[in-house]
């Protein structure tokens, strides 16, 4: 009942306000420039509106920029007013492309996925969880030195695949469980993912350190305290980049093909054209006294 109530909701867990701006107190201002957030999945905007306006509150001289991305189109409507940029789609119709949102582009990367399985499979055939891909997607737009803040459900700590990169491509991975009172609902984890770097691999003992978590009710795992156990410092982020996405219905594919047409081209009108009846014509070979 739980999956099929995520489903009606699109798979939409919203994070708790006062969890957001908890989160928001682990990181610093860095140097001056650009600081840009992205929620892959941004819901409402609140979140990352309010992880933001922490932000803001502590620093002050830094430009920060909001952006994300949202499937439902009544909730992306809520987001564009308390966010910069706002795109309407699938997560997967910007991430995978560099030319629709760049890589190394975001100083630092919320994700909370969707809780449910994708329909890509990977190379065993199974079914691959949206908590992986969004995380694996994301890693590549955050620039270096940047880092990610993921939400996901506690039992998801097993995939290996998961761990793996989260070891390999960053400085270190700290888990936290939501607070009493908040963890009972989904078992949500919060994970901060440190320092984006170029791959490691990372050693076995540290990702079983890791899955082994999912073998415990939360108990061992330290819930988020009220105030950071470290802070970290936010790096600039680059002032130019792509963050885009123009959404095509039928309706507009087939008025867009009518500008494209080849119909009415000069070289289809060459190679349909029918002479008409009595019109002169020019043989192709000469006249001869036989034809006349």
């Amino acid at each position: 009942m739980a999956r099929l109530a995520a489903q009606i909701k699109m798979e939409y867990m919203p994070t708790p306000e006062k969890i957001a701006v908890q989160l928001a107190r682990w990181f610093v201002p860095g140097k001056m420039g650009v600081v840009r957030f992205a929620d892959t999945s941004v819901g409402e905007g609140i979140a990352l509106s309010l992880f933001a306006g922490d932000f803001s509150d502590r620093d002050g001289e830094h430009a920060i920029e909001t952006i994300g991305i949202e499937l439902s189109p009544f909730r992306a409507d809520e987001a564009k007013d308390r966010l910069g940029v706002v795109l309407p789609c699938s997560f997967y119709q910007v991430a995978p492309y560099p030319g629709r949102w760049s890589n190394n582009s975001c100083s630092l990367v919320y994700n909370n996925p969707p809780y449910d399985f994708s329909e890509y499979r990977g190379p065993d055939g199974k079914l691959i969880r949206h908590e992986r891909l969004f995380v694996t997607q994301a890693t590549p737009k955050i620039v270096r030195g940047g880092h990610q803040v993921i939400i996901i459900p506690q039992h998801q700590l097993k995939d290996e695949t998961l761990v793996r990169h989260l070891l390999g491509n960053f400085d270190r991975a700290t888990v936290y469980r939501f607070p009493d009172g908040e963890f009972e609902q989904y078992g949500q984890v919060v994970i901060f993912a440190i320092g984006r770097r170029q791959y490691t691999p990372p050693k076995k003992e540290a990702i079983e350190a890791i899955t082994a978590l999912t073998d415990f009710d939360g108990s061992l795992i330290t819930p988020l305290p009220e105030e950071p156990d470290f802070t970290v410092t936010v790096p600039r982020a680059p002032a130019t980049y792509k963050f885009e996405y123009i959404p095509t219905d039928p309706a507009e594919l087939v008025k867009a093909a009518a500008y494209v047409s080849a119909i009415k081209t000069p070289a289809y009108l060459r190679a349909t054209y029918v002479r008409p009846v009595g019109a002169n014509f020019s043989p192709v070979l000469p006249p001869k006294q036989g034809h006349m």
